[in-house]
């Protein structure tokens, strides 16, 4: 599965994504507003939303978002496979004929933000033609701390995440709960995963820990698997003095 980061202007806050960390990190792409100069290796995606030009050159991905319409879409498409190096294209989707659009035009559909079961249940809508298309992403909204509370607490600093939070989109909660939820969307065929984290002020530190997200034993772990037993404590511990 290919570890993604939106870095939108919310989450950067007017700041920069240092991409060499995020690709010595395992990370596959950043998806931005903007087509960056520097890359440090790392693909970047270009997010185009509805209404937004074209780009000419320069993107590795275009991920078209939003309420694109279908004819939209089409004509997206048609423009950008005629430019001198065409970029990979992907698009939101959000239903069974939207899937069936998108695989139809060649494009990876990108399911989300929504609730983990309704992701769960397009993905196997998808199942059919992703064997012979290739390819699901999912948007995901996150907010992950080392507690509960530090993941609701950063979630709270942002304005955006709140507000999808609202109709339980966002995944919010500790890796491991999160680690959860992804490799239930690895299992269902997701192969692409975008991460909206939420805005913190200690941004590379969230970006450490979601980095986890993409590493491969994940794609080995069955959804709801026991975990394994943690290790004994060293012979020569001997607990809290009395």
């Amino acid at each position: 599965m290919r570890l993604g980061l939106v870095a939108d202007a919310g989450v950067l806050g007017g700041g920069h994504v240092p991409l060499l960390p995020l690709q010595r990190a395992g990370w596959g792409i950043a998806w931005m507003d903007e087509v960056a100069a520097e890359t440090a290796g790392l693909p970047v995606g270009l997010v185009v939303p509805p209404g937004a030009g074209l780009p000419v050159s320069g993107a590795a991905e275009v991920w078209l978002r939003g309420d694109h319409t279908a004819a939209g879409v089409a004509d997206a498409v048609a423009r950008l496979r005629v430019l001198d190096v065409p970029p990979r294209i992907s698009a939101d989707v959000l239903d069974g004929p939207g899937l069936e659009a998108a695989y139809g035009l060649g494009v990876t559909p990108v399911l989300g933000p929504s609730l983990l079961g309704e992701l769960l249940a397009l993905a196997a809508m998808a199942a059919p033609a992703r064997a012979s298309a290739g390819g699901l992403a999912v948007l995901l909204p996150i907010s992950v701390g080392r507690t509960d509370a530090e993941a609701r607490a950063r979630l709270h600093r942002d304005p955006w995440l709140a507000a999808v939070d609202g109709s339980g989109a966002v995944l919010v909660g500790t890796l491991e709960a999160c680690q959860d939820a992804v490799i239930s969307l690895i299992h269902a065929g997701v192969s692409d995963l975008r991460l909206r984290p939420a805005a913190a002020p200690d941004l590379p530190d969230v970006l450490a820990q979601l980095s986890a997200l993409g590493r491969s034993p994940l794609d080995r772990l069955r959804p709801g698997a026991p975990r394994s037993p943690a290790p004994p404590a060293p012979a020569d511990w001997g607990g809290r003095p009395g």
